[in-house]
């Protein structure tokens, strides 16, 4: 592997991103995160950024490089550092690493690098320290879309928006038969154990000593009773009825369209 020279520095910085840190890859081992490509991604990129900033700050060629090979190795050794030590070891690094910079370039890229990593300390930090992601193996399985209709058997859209309107008002109205159907047989059921109850009583009545009036006042109370649950059941019938003269007035008002509105809608086409 070519160690990262001036010439190197050059041609890097008249590429894009991408192609810079393609480049920049083949001229440094990123031992550091073996097996991980996010991870030598997000290394390379920080590098790449350091190195970038130089160019565009103007400082000599050569110095450039070094701040390449200083940043790639400053940053695994941030794993686990405060703020403040990881400051500190910025700091050492600069001067140590880059004697040939003059003062005023190791200030602007010590503050570059210590405002960037200051910036996203607990992104680098997690990534710097969280165990490598293993990529999951998941298996999907693809559904094709359905095959369409030739063009001839197709349907116009507002023919099919017809037929599903017919289809949801016929279900509602075998719905509202069957509620019809139903009240009819509990009523008729009711009725009849009603009938049997007073019978049974009337049959008590016989055999005692009850008087005619008593008789009576059976026979009239029971039938009163009668009178207003049979009311009751006729006015909850005649609302199904109803609702089921609407559903089909819906029905009919669909399948035959207001000839005026039809004339309508095919002036404005």
């Amino acid at each position: 592997m070519a160690s990262l020279t001036a010439k190197d520095v050059q041609r890097i910085a008249k590429t894009k991103k991408r192609e810079g840190i393609r480049r920049l890859n083949e001229h440094f081992q990123w031992n550091e995160f073996v097996g991980d490509s996010q991870r030598q991604l997000l290394h390379q990129e920080f590098v790449y950024e350091v190195l970038m900033f130089a160019v565009n700050r103007g400082f000599p060629w050569t110095a450039t490089a070094e701040v390449a090979r200083m940043s790639n190795e400053l940053l695994p050794d941030l794993k686990g550092m405060e703020r403040d030590q990881a400051i500190e070891l910025i700091a050492e690094r600069v001067s140590l690493c880059l004697p040939s910079l003059s003062q005023a370039h190791r200030s602007t890229i010590f503050n570059f690098i210590a405002d960037t990593y200051v910036s996203h300390q607990q992104l680098y930090q997690a990534f710097l320290t969280l165990p490598a992601s293993k990529t999951p193996v998941v298996q999907l399985t693809v559904e094709v879309p359905p095959v369409p209709l030739k063009l001839c058997e197709g349907m116009d859209i507002n023919e099919w928006e017809t037929r599903e309107a017919m289809r949801r008002l016929a279900a509602a109205q075998e719905e509202k038969q069957a509620e019809i159907r139903q009240l009819r047989e509990r009523t008729g059921q009711l009725q009849q154990e009603r009938l049997e109850a007073a019978l049974k009583d009337f049959g008590v009545s016989l055999e005692g000593s009850w008087g005619k009036q008593a008789m009576e006042k059976i026979i009239h109370d029971f039938l009163q009773a009668q009178g207003e649950k049979m009311m009751e059941t006729i006015m909850k019938e005649a609302a199904l009825i109803q609702e089921l003269f609407d559903l089909k007035i819906q029905a009919k008002a669909i399948a035959q369209p207001d000839p005026g509105v039809s004339s309508q809608q095919k002036t404005k086409k």
